[in-house]
């Protein structure tokens, strides 16, 4: 029974060895998989670089640096004839003085060889015939027989893709931050480009532009599309009168407003022409407001008062007089109330064509970032108006730009901002300063547009 039970112990042995084997070759193919998959070669050699075995991703690697590498038994040997090694003119140096160094790969491959250290990283940059530059990156581990080397290339393709998806997450980001600061202003702001096609629109805008009853239209997408097809109830002379109002402004090269009833409501127009840096014309800025309550008591007064003067009039020519007054009064009243406008901005889905607009727009405006207090955008406008340079107030704090007496005024602002996180005014030089605060995923910003920015008139 003792050697019964010793078989059967033996049987239960081999087929549990049987089992490991069989991990054991599943395991190694998962791995060869794995490393060809993550195209890393790996190669086996004695003290003097021999190459004893290799494995891996060496065909897909080597086969485009050279066709022959494969009657090349020495790892040195391997590198110096598969690596077209770039020259100092293959690359723009960001600084002339700045020396260009080569790697001498039969050198530091010796170097290693004789040193204590257990391990090196070269970087081996060189050139496929394609004048694409790529980074062969060679880890070298050292034991006491033998040199294990892992080599891994790294087109220049791969960083520009990696790159491109970095600026592509940033673009996007900034896009919803800029998104989120124009919805938060109190103003329409609309952007066209010369064809007459909406390149910006916030929700404020579409209110003061669209009907009620186009819903649809009111929630759609408007980016690309042509400023005429928001007035679908309107007759042809009503938008040719629009459009008139916009020549105007293109003509004079000056801002022009009007007023027109939209839902029931007057809605106040700004047209602001936009030029390049080179004065010529790249679209139309439209600012738009609704009058606040009290305003449109005011309206409602004046145009009673107005209607009134006419009645008098018709009846008794000795009352000219005090018509006129009275319509001297309606117009200083309609101007003051134009003047409390003011233009805000846009948002578009490119962030390079969102700032160059942005720089240009008619009033100044800056962005700081919240807790560190840089400014992180200022337009042109803005620079004109504190007179400074670009450089001489980018990423720098108030503290750095302004005398004392200002920048405790704008400290203290921005405390109060923050702790409110209301919307707040305050005059700064010869405007006044609206602030908003404005949170993006886990960042704040302080928002600060200033009125009167252009010839006294926001």
């Amino acid at each position: 029974m003792e050697i019964d039970d010793l078989k059967s112990e033996i049987e239960s042995l081999k087929n549990e060895l049987a089992k490991v084997n069989h991990l054991y070759d599943q395991s190694q193919e998962q791995l060869v998989n794995l490393i060809n998959f993550g195209e890393l070669a790996i190669f086996e050699c004695d003290k003097d670089y021999k190459i004893i075995s290799s494995y891996g991703a060496v065909d897909p690697i080597f086969r485009n640096l050279n066709q022959l590498y494969g009657k090349y038994k020495n790892l040195v040997d391997l590198l110096n004839h598969c690596i077209n090694l770039i020259e100092e003119e293959d690359i723009e140096k960001d600084d002339e003085n700045e020396p260009f160094i080569k790697v001498d790969i039969s050198n530091s491959l010796l170097s290693f060889k004789n040193s204590t250290s257990k391990n090196i990283n070269l970087d081996l940059f060189g050139k496929l015939a394609s004048e694409e530059i790529y980074d062969l990156n060679v880890k070298l581990t050292k034991s006491e027989f033998k040199i294990t080397a892992y080599v891994r290339f790294i087109p220049s393709s791969f960083f520009l893709k990696r790159f491109e998806q970095k600026v592509k997450s940033d673009l996007e980001s900034k896009d919803l931050l800029l998104s989120n600061i124009f919805e938060a202003i109190e103003y329409g702001a609309t952007l066209l480009d010369l064809r007459g096609r909406i390149l910006l629109m916030n929700q404020k805008a579409k209110d003061h532009h669209i009907s009620d009853e186009a819903k649809i239209l009111k929630n759609a997408q408007l980016h690309g599309r042509l400023y005429r097809d928001l007035f679908t109830n309107e007759t042809n002379e009503e938008y040719s009168e629009r459009l008139r109002v916009h020549d105007k402004a293109k003509s004079n090269q000056a801002p022009v407003k009007y007023s027109k009833k939209t839902n029931g409501k007057l809605v106040h127009f700004e047209i602001v022409p936009l030029f390049d840096h080179n004065k010529l014309p790249i679209g139309l800025f439209i600012s738009t407001k609704i009058d606040s309550p009290k305003d449109v008591n005011i309206e409602v007064k004046i145009n009673k008062i107005t209607q009134l003067a006419k009645h008098l009039k018709s009846e008794n020519d000795n009352l000219v007089e005090r018509v006129k007054e009275l319509e001297l009064n309606q117009q200083w009243l309609m101007k003051k109330n134009d003047e409390s406008q003011n233009n805000t901005k846009l948002l578009h889905e490119s962030l390079r064509q969102i700032y160059f607009y942005l720089e240009l727009m008619p009033f100044p405006m800056s962005i700081l970032e919240i807790p560190s207090g840089k400014y992180q955008f200022i337009n042109n406008s803005f620079l004109k108006l504190v007179k400074l340079e670009k450089n001489a107030v980018l990423s720098k704090i108030d503290d750095q730009i302004f005398p004392d007496n200002i920048s405790d005024l704008l400290t203290a602002k921005t405390a109060e901002t923050i702790n409110t996180q209301q919307m707040i005014t305050f005059p700064f030089l010869d405007t006044i300063c609206k602030q908003y605060l404005i949170k993006h995923n886990d960042s704040s910003y302080i928002l600060r547009i200033y009125e009167q920015g252009y010839n006294g008139q926001l």
